[in-house]
Parts: structure tokens; C-alpha cells; sequence
């Protein structure tokens, strides 16, 4: 019932306020410039997400339709959070600003940040501009103090203060005469809360660590209740100003002090409690998860390796062969079930096979964890300790400590053979060719031949296929070489090692061609060092995983080569 009697108020209190049992209204002054700059740049933000939307479809990324709704509706509640009327009612009114600030906090922001804008908004941009604020975005300055901002505790400390520290009398009445420092309050509130969500949601360890998550929404609604209940049991106003303009709204201070203080503690601790059970069950599920991939990679599936802590564990090489196969380990690997011709639940990649012949080496047995290769796949293994090595990583990726590298692969031009050969991205023909290029799902950081083909004006006959593609299927990355094998590209730039396993079983032949230049200017790479990755700080681990790599080059040589791999000498050879 009270929430009813709130939304009528809210929706109602405008007319109140100039007609009501004949008081004179104040003069409430019309929309200002920062009221009129807040809904341009909401206009601006969803023409922008609608704009990049598009493109992204056009060059074949994908937006789930969960995100979309998500992100619509969190911008609709925050038109409504700041539109004329709203700024109106509050004015008036400290349950209507309440109001106003449990849309922008609980529903609006949350919602937007739910809907993942960041890549549309990217995609929105000019080419050249999207690539540099791709980079500015993931900077050795932004993305530190964005993760740091949004790391669980900080958020949550940052938002709680932002909450009490607005209602004090001084800083709230200021909010409310000063359209400026009004603004000031909003941006606090809307930033804080985005910052709360996004290290809720999205934080380090991802859904791993949504039990801890739930505990913060938990403490949140407990703090927010508590000054909620401060307002509902009050006797007295605590804002002269609302003291003055209640009245002329038709309402006494102290109850309309009473009822804001039930819409903080109320409605808002329902809505977090729901938010905060949502979490748990993602945990729960998240853990349920865990525990299968725990029980079926702890099998032995042959004895398979390549992790750091079976070798830290082993004796010294000096004190035998037999001393170290009497030694006891597991080899803990992370690695996608479902990405031949790297990795696969059935052992079928040729890593699967380089890392069962360096376990057999070390006399250990393997347990894997079976964890896609998307976003987030490197903090999920090696940051949360669900394994202790990745197999297959380019030697300079800044997140792991590399080993040195059992191969050096290309990127290569895949057409048919009965069609003319394409050797360079400065090859004339590429601008009347249907190019197929790897989109690497929805990040904004893509395969380097879209960059090199943007770079060159070559967007407008570039097809998209999404690297992850349908995960529902057998190996999703491979569509792309048989869109060649099909006519339905005449010509796709793929990672060399998805290209040499897949070419030779499409119905047509195919050829492949390395790319050129190796190095495209000013810096972009199609050439890789690909090493072992374990954790940072780890040299022990590294230096007996190369001990063996340095032994079996020549076996993990013939796997590479039973497999396809086009291997590129390194520099020098």
C-alpha cells in the first residue's frame, strides 16, 4: 500500500504542488543547463550503443539479447530518474528525491552496466579513434586504477560513503538548491554504483566469487536500511528546506520524511536482497560447476602434463630417472573441451598431446579443468588456482610467465587452390574479395587482420566470423576455413594452426599462404612465439617445464607437424 500511495505522489506531486487545498507552490525554476546537458548526453549514450550495435552485427560480432533488453531498460530508468517532471517532484518533495535516487542507483545503473555498453560505445567510433580508445582503455594507467577502483571492497566502501555522506543536512539541502552541486550528487551516486555493480559482477575471479559478492550487496542493504530506518522512525525533519516545501505540496515534512525513509529501507532492501540471492544462486551453480569439471578431469586420462606444479615437485634431474618417476604428482591443466585443433574433453589437440608427452616425461598424471577460452579464461585458471599451467600462449602475453617457446607459428591467406593465391594485405585484389576475417567475440580487441584490413579502407567487403562461434558445436573456430572451402568467402585470414588442421579435410582444396608483411606498420604482429604460460613469479616451475620442452623438441616437433602447424623460423635462422 505504501508503495502505491509513492508512486502516486511521485507521479502526481507536480500538480500537488500548484493546487493543492489552494497553498502557492515556490517557483520551482524549468529544466537548467544541467539538467538539459544529463538527458543530451543520455540521448548521445543510447544513440551511440545503437549506432555501435549495428556495426558490430555488420562486421560479425553479436550482442545477446539479455544485454540489450538489460541496457534499455537501465537507460529508460534513468530519462525517467532525471526527467523535468521527476527534478520537479523532488524538489518538492524528499520522498519523491528518493525516489529519484533509488532509479538511479538500484535500477539504472546496475541495468546499464549489466548491458556491457562499453563495446558498442567503441564500435560507435571511427576506426582509427575506436583503436585508440581501445588502447587508452586497457593503458598501464586506466586499467589499473580501474581495477583497483572496482575491486569489491573498494567499490562497496567508495558507494556506502557516497550514500551517507550525501543525506548529511549540509550537502543534501545544497544538492537541492543548487542545480550544479545537484548534478555533482547524481554523477556520485550514478558512478559509485556503477563502479559497485561491475566489481560485483564482473570482478577478478568472475562467477567464482560471487558468495563474497552477495555478502557486499548484503552488508549494503543492511547500512542503507539502517539510515532508511533513521528517516522512517523520525519525529522531526532533518532538511529545513523540505520543512518549507512539503507543505505547499499538501504533505506534513515529518511524514513525508517518514515515508522517503520506507523507500530506502523497504522497496530498495527488497530489490537488493533479490539482487544478492540472484548472486548466490550463481555461486551455488558456479561451485556445482566446479565440482563436476573437478570430478571428471580428475581421472586419469593417460599420463598427461604440462603443469607447473607436478615439476616443482619433482626431484632434481641429477638424481635419476628412476628416483624421479617414483615421484607422486598431478599435473593440474587448464584448457577448452572443445577448440581442435588445440584441446579437446577427449584429448584429441595437439596440445592435449604435447602435454601428455611432457607429463610422461616427468612420470605425473593429469587432472584437467575444462574451462573455455572467452573472457575472463586466464583469471578463471591460473589467478584462481584451478590449475597451474595453460598450454599455448604467445610468449609475451603480459598475464602469464612464459616458457620459452616449442613453436613459432603465422597467420596465413586460406584460398581455394583453383583460385589466384593472395600473399599480402596490400594485394589489390583484397578490395573486391569477399575477406573473411576472426572476430574475437564481443571485445573490442580484434584478430590483428581486421586492423590491418581497416587500415588499408578494406571494411565494407570484410565478413566477420566470431572466433568462439557456436560453442554447441564441434570446434566452432573452424567455420571459417570451410566458408573458403564454400564460396561463402573468397578469401579468410586465419591463425595458421586452426588453418593447417582444418584445410586438408574441406571437400576442395585449399591453400595457405603466410601472410605479408610478417610485421604490418607501424607494429602489428602476425608472427608468434607461442611458450607454456604459468603463474607470474613462478621461475621454478618455468625452468624445469623448459628442461623438458628442451628435451622432446624433436618429439613435440613431429606432433606439430602430424598436426599441420606452419611453422615460421625464428628470426636469424
Amino acid at each position: 500500500m505504501r508503495l502505491t500511495v509513492a508512486i502516486a505522489f511521485v507521479l502526481g506531486a507536480p500538480g500537488w504542488a500548484l493546487a493543492h487545498e489552494g497553498h502557492q507552490a515556490p517557483v520551482i525554476p524549468g529544466p537548467s543547463a544541467w539538467d538539459v546537458a544529463t538527458m543530451i548526453g543520455l540521448l548521445i549514450a543510447g544513440g551511440l550503443y545503437l549506432w555501435g550495435g549495428r556495426r558490430m552485427r555488420r562486421g560479425g560480432g553479436r550482442m545477446r539479447t539479455v544485454e540489450r533488453a538489460s541496457f534499455w531498460a537501465g537507460w529508460a530508468a534513468l530519462v525517467l530518474a532525471v526527467a523535468p517532471w521527476m527534478d520537479r517532484a523532488a524538489a518538492l518533495s524528499l520522498s519523491s528525491h528518493m525516489v529519484q535516487h533509488e532509479l538511479l542507483m538500484l535500477v539504472g545503473a546496475p541495468l546499464v552496466m549489466a548491458g556491457r555498453p562499453i563495446v558498442p560505445w567503441l564500435w560507435a567510433l571511427p576506426t582509427g579513434l575506436r583503436r585508440r580508445a581501445g588502447a587508452g582503455l586497457g593503458s598501464p594507467v586506466v586499467h589499473p586504477v580501474w581495477t583497483w577502483l572496482t575491486t569489491p571492497v573498494v567499490a562497496w566502501a567508495l558507494h556506502g560513503t557516497a550514500v551517507w555522506v550525501w543525506h548529511l543536512p549540509v550537502l543534501y539541502e545544497a544538492a537541492v538548491e543548487s542545480e550544479g552541486i545537484h548534478a555533482l550528487q547524481h554523477a556520485t551516486f550514478v558512478g559509485t554504483a556503477v563502479l559497485f555493480w561491475w566489481g560485483l559482477v564482473y570482478g577478478r575471479y568472475g562467477r567464482a566469487a560471487y558468495g563474497a559478492s552477495a555478502l557486499f550487496v548484503f552488508t549494503t542493504m543492511v547500512h542503507t536500511g539502517v539510515l532508511g530506518a533513521f528517516f522512517a522512525l523520525s519525529s522531526r525533519p532533518f532538511y529545513a528546506v523540505y520543512q518549507e516545501r512539503a507543505p505547499l505540496a499538501g504533505v506534513d515534512a515529518t511524514t513525508d520524511q517518514q515515508l522517503a525513509g520506507l523507500y530506502m529501507w523497504i522497496p530498495a532492501g527488497l530489490i537488493l536482497t533479490a539482487l544478492g540471492l540472484a548472486l548466490l544462486v550463481a555461486w551455488l551453480a558456479e561451485s556445482e560447476r566446479r565440482g563436476e569439471a573437478d570430478k571428471h578431469g580428475g581421472r586419469r586420462i593417460g599420463r598427461a602434463a604440462g603443469a607447473a606444479a607436478i615439476l616443482a615437485v619433482l626431484l632434481p634431474a641429477a638424481e635419476g630417472e628412476a628416483t624421479r618417476r617414483a615421484t607422486p604428482a598431478t599435473l593440474r591443466v587448464c584448457a577448452d573441451p572443445n577448440n581442435l585443433p588445440f584441446s579437446n574433453r577427449r584429448g584429441e589437440g595437439f596440445e592435449n598431446r604435447i602435454a601428455d608427452l611432457v607429463a610422461r616425461d616427468a612420470g605425473a598424471d593429469l587432472a584437467y579443468t575444462w574451462w573455455a577460452q572467452r573472457r575472463g579464461f586466464f583469471r578463471n585458471a591460473l589467478g584462481s588456482g584451478a590449475c597451474d599451467v595453460v598450454m599455448g600462449v604467445p610468449r609475451d602475453f603480459e598475464r602469464v610467465l612464459a616458457t620459452r617457446p616449442y613453436y613459432r607459428s603465422t597467420y596465413v591467406f586460406v584460398t581455394r587452390a583453383d583460385r589466384p593465391a593472395v600473399r599480402s594485405f596490400d594485394d589489390g585484389a583484397l578490395r573486391s574479395l569477399k575477406v573473411g576475417v576472426q572476430l574475437i567475440g564481443d571485445d573490442y580487441a580484434n584478430a590483428p587482420a581486421a586492423h590491418a584490413l581497416a587500415r588499408r579502407g578494406i571494411v565494407r567487403n570484410v565478413v566477420g566470423f566470431d572466433l568462439y562461434g557456436d560453442y554447441t558445436q564441434d570446434s566452432p573456430p573452424s567455420r571459417i576455413v570451410a566458408a573458403v572451402a564454400q564460396g561463402a568467402v573468397d578469401v579468410a585470414v586465419v591463425w595458421g594452426p586452426l588453418a593447417g588442421y582444418y584445410a586438408p579435410r574441406q571437400p576442395v582444396a585449399l591453400r595457405l599462404t603466410p601472410v605479408s608483411p610478417p610485421i604490418d606498420p607501424p607494429g602489428l604482429p602476425f608472427v608468434f612465439d607461442i611458450s607454456m604460460g604459468v603463474r607470474r613469479g613462478d621461475t621454478t616451475t618455468r625452468d624445469r617445464l623448459e628442461e623438458v620442452l628442451r628435451r622432446r623438441r624433436a618429439d613435440i616437433d613431429a606432433i606439430l607437424r602430424e598436426y599441420g602447424v606452419p611453422r615460421v623460423d625464428a628470426p636469424g635462422k
